[in-house]
């Protein structure tokens, strides 16, 4: 006697497959995107810091000796929950270096 395939079996099969290759797929999309966000954030606090200090530069003509003055008198907002600033002043007339690293 010969046995008959069961389609049945091969369709549930094929739709948990295809099911599991779009949800790691996604998973995937989402995990690029996360990240895209992450470094998007990094770079738009490095740009706002950067900013500010070119800012105090043009209209002081010196750059600020920290972070602080630059919240107080330039309206930086400081996302120090999320992020941690290295802001290093070698002089009013030398730029900074600035780095924003994430917590």
């Amino acid at each position: 006697m010969r046995r008959r395939f069961d389609l049945r079996g091969f369709g549930v099969l094929i739709a948990v497959a295809v099911s599991i290759m779009i949800i790691a797929a996604i998973s995937s999309s989402l995990a690029r995107i996360e990240e895209r966000s992450r470094q998007a954030g990094l770079e738009t606090a490095r740009r706002a810091v950067s900013s500010s200090a070119l800012q105090c530069y043009a209209l002081e003509g010196s750059y600020p000796v920290d972070l602080s003055y630059l919240a107080e008198n330039y309206g930086l907002q400081l996302q120090e929950e999320k992020y941690v600033y290295l802001y290093q002043s070698f002089g009013g007339n030398l730029k900074p270096v600035i780095e924003v690293i994430e917590r």
